[in-house]
């Protein structure tokens, strides 16, 4: 019984740091960018606002953005209930069908980059490319305990692989200096509306 309830009373110690944590601005990070612009092919993790993040819950590409759910870690590795959004907005969606397959092939293979000199960006649909970067941490849909989002202080690599039914392979690298947010490594995208959340 002692011992349970000392499993219980860490697991709660753990929650309340992790959410006193998010309240407390983090340092600046500098940014490690991958030598070459190679990207580990690893599942996709790092550190989001200071907290350590490793794999991909679910991540999708819709007519408005880019998203990508990831498990937020505790200090000493465990897995926590709450998870993190990166989210790219005003991505630059190809709408020539509402198709989500038509749309997803003209990312097929290609390669977008921010702030590493010359921008790469989608050019084709409407808009005007990838407009900001944001953070949410939330532990159910709709119930955001905190947000962030910056406009120019990030830089991205993205690289696109082959379609295959319904999802594509895509090797990630960004870094937010000023939000204490660095991750790198490889997941699958879907495309099409908002799926439901895990």
């Amino acid at each position: 019984m002692n011992f349970l309830k000392s499993t219980i009373f860490l697991f709660l110690l753990l929650l309340v740091s992790c959410s006193q944590s998010l309240s407390a601005e983090p340092e600046p990070i500098t940014c490690n960018v991958p030598k070459f612009h190679k990207i580990p092919n690893k599942p996709l993790e790092g550190i989001v606002y200071g907290r350590r993040v490793r794999g991909v819950t679910r991540a999708y590409l819709t007519l408005n953005d880019f998203r990508i759910i990831q498990q937020v870690l505790s200090k000493q590795g465990v897995v926590l209930r709450t998870k993190v959004e990166i989210r790219f907005a005003a991505i630059a969606y190809p709408v020539v069908s509402y198709d989500a397959e038509t749309n997803a092939k003209l990312f097929e293979g290609k390669t977008f980059s921010y702030g590493f000199g010359k921008d790469i960006l989608p050019e084709f649909g409407v808009g005007g490319g990838f407009d900001g970067f944001a953070l949410s941490f939330f532990e159910k849909k709709g119930r955001y305990s905190f947000s962030s989002f910056v406009h120019s202080d990030y830089k991205f690599l993205m690289q696109f692989g082959k379609l295959n039914q319904g999802k594509m392979p895509v090797k990630l690298y960004v870094c937010a200096s000023s939000l204490a947010t660095q991750v790198s490594g490889t997941f699958e995208v879907e495309f099409g509306d908002e799926p439901y959340w895990e």
